[in-house]
C-alpha cells in the first residue's frame, strides 16, 4: 500500500513539473518610438510567473513578485518606467522615451515552485 501511494505521489509531481515559458511578447519584436513619446511591452507566460524582470538598454531595472494576488514592485531604478500585470501577464510602460531608451529590453520572468526562468527581448527604435 505505500509504495502504491509513493509511485503515485511521484506521477503527480512529474505532471505539473515544467519550465516557465514566455509564449508571447507585446510588441514582438521591436517598435518605433518617437522621443517624448510612450511605449508599452508586455510578456505574457503560459504559467503563472513569480518573479518579473524587466531591463532597459542602459542596465535599469523595474522588477516584480507576486506570492498572492497583485504583483508587487520590489525594484524601480527609473521613476519613468510603471509595471503592470497579473498571473500570466508582465508588461511595462514608459513614459518620455529618450534616445538612451531605445535598444534591447529584457523581460525575465520566473516561477515559483521550481525556479525556472525564461527570457525575451523586444528592441526599441
Amino acid at each position: 500500500m505505500f509504495l502504491s501511494q509513493t509511485l503515485l505521489l511521484v506521477q503527480l509531481s512529474q505532471v505539473t513539473m515544467g519550465s516557465i515559458e514566455i509564449m508571447n511578447t507585446s510588441p514582438p519584436s521591436s517598435i518605433l518610438v518617437e522621443e517624448g513619446g510612450v511605449v508599452s511591452f508586455l510578456c505574457q507566460t503560459d504559467r503563472r510567473w513569480f518573479l518579473c524582470l524587466w531591463t532597459s538598454p542602459l542596465g535599469n531595472k523595474v522588477c516584480a513578485i507576486q506570492e498572492s494576488g497583485e504583483p508587487r514592485i520590489t525594484v524601480q531604478e527609473d521613476p519613468r518606467i510603471m509595471m503592470q500585470g497579473d498571473d500570466t501577464n508582465c508588461g511595462i510602460t514608459v513614459s518620455n522615451v529618450t534616445r538612451e531608451d531605445w535598444g534591447a529590453w529584457m523581460c525575465l520572468v520566473q516561477d515559483g515552485e521550481e525556479f525556472k526562468t525564461d527570457k525575451s527581448k523586444i528592441y526599441m527604435e
